[in-house]
Order: C-alpha cells, then structure tokens, then sequence
C-alpha cells in the first residue's frame, strides 16, 4: 500500500469533517487497493483543499505536517501570494549555439529560484536575474508567464507544491545569444516570505 494511501486512510475522519461527505463511500466501499489508489487521488485533493480553506482538525493538520516533514507528501497548496525556494533543476534545452537547436541535457544545479504566485504581482527572480527585469502574471492555477528583460526571454513556471517540484520552460528569442528553449524540472526547497 503506497504512502498516500496510507495518508488518505489516517485523514479518513477529516475528510468527513470537511464536507467531503460524498467521497466517504468510495473509500470505505473499496475492495481492493486499486480501487483504494484511484479514489486516493481525489481524496487526497480534497484534504489538501480543505487544509487551504482552514476546514482540518488540529490533529488532523498535525497528521498532514508529519507526512509533510517525513517526505511522503509536498509543501501545501499555495495560497495567493505563496513564494517558493527552488533549486537542483535539470531537464532538456535546445539551444543554437550548441548543436543547432539539438536537444541535451541540461542542468542548473547552481542557481535557486525565487517564485511567487501572486496574480499580477507574481515574481521570479535568481542570482542572474532579479524580479524587477521581468513582468509576470499568474495565468493558470499555480502557474505564471513571465517576460524579461529588453531580450524578451519568456518563461512558463508551473508550481506543483503537493509533489515538491517546479516545472520551468524558458524561451529565449532568435536575437538572444542563448537563442532556443529549455525545460527544467527543479525542487522546492523551502518556503519564502
């Protein structure tokens, strides 16, 4: 039986307290752990919308932090204005100084990335990149479009708190000297003010 299950099985009492009622059956019917693992999903979801809206138990809550704090669940969903730490973040870039827009591997293990999702005032900002150079907007749940620099490189930064990770794809136009994309998957590292 995978972690979250197990999670989802201890939060079992708050997802009823948390007018998550409807959900109660698929659980407690389940008849096997495949079943159990579908419908974890969604409960899972559900407990992680109901600690946003401030609807767990204390014990509850002191349940989820533990998880938390043992690795088997991400950071809590972000409210408005939530700011992240991220680092360690490696994927795929293909750039036209190096192989003519080939893929490779790439990696920026050297660098954290400050992220805040924030509706208009959303912001990233690294060592090589401060927040005022770029204007960013939150577009999607957790996810903001940022334009920087009179180079205008782009970047989509989609925030996946519950499972720890940040997903970054940068454009850098014709005219820039690093012309082509990247897409990094990075850790959040901590939370920010």
């Amino acid at each position: 039986m995978s972690k979250k299950i197990l999670l989802v099985v201890l939060l079992f009492p708050s997802i009823l307290c948390a007018g998550q009622e409807e959900l109660a059956p698929a659980i407690k019917e389940a008849r096997s752990e495949r079943e159990v693992e579908e419908n974890s999903a969604l409960v899972f979801e559900r407990v992680l919308e109901a600690e946003r809206r401030g609807l767990l138990s204390p014990e509850t809550q002191a349940i989820l932090d533990e998880a938390r704090r043992k690795g088997i669940v991400g950071a809590p969903l972000p409210q408005r204005g939530d700011c992240y730490i991220v680092g360690y973040q490696k994927g795929y870039s293909a750039k036209h100084y190096k192989n003519n827009y080939e893929p490779f591997p790439d990696k920026v293990s050297d660098v954290t990335v400050k992220v805040r999702v924030a509706g208009d005032r959303s912001e990233t900002s690294s060592s090589d990149r401060d927040a005022s150079a770029s204007r960013c907007r939150e577009i999607a749940s957790n996810t903001i479009f940022c334009v920087a620099g009179s180079m205008r490189v782009s970047d989509i930064v989609a925030v996946y708190p519950t499972e720890g990770k940040v997903i970054t794809t940068t454009v850098y136009p014709e005219h820039h000297p690093f012309a082509g994309a990247s897409l990094l998957v990075g850790d959040i590292l901590s939370r920010c003010n």
